[in-house]
């Protein structure tokens, strides 16, 4: 039970990556409000740009199937 606890208590006081996920939903907000002002011709090169941006993260990580 104690290892239990050590591992909670390491995991939330882990403040590792947290910067870079928060920079990451603010891309992602910011990305969906230009994304909904933009006229139609422009989507699909931005659905192009995240199709790259997504295999580029797919071959780094190995998570994608």
């Amino acid at each position: 039970m104690r290892t239990l606890q050590g591992i909670y208590s390491r995991l939330k006081n882990d403040q590792r990556g947290q910067d870079m996920m928060e920079y990451a939903l603010l891309l992602v907000l910011v990305s969906f409000i230009i994304y909904g002002w933009l006229p139609g011709q422009y989507t699909p090169a931005l659905s192009n740009i995240w199709q790259r941006v997504k295999d580029v993260m797919c071959s780094l990580t190995n998570t994608c199937s």
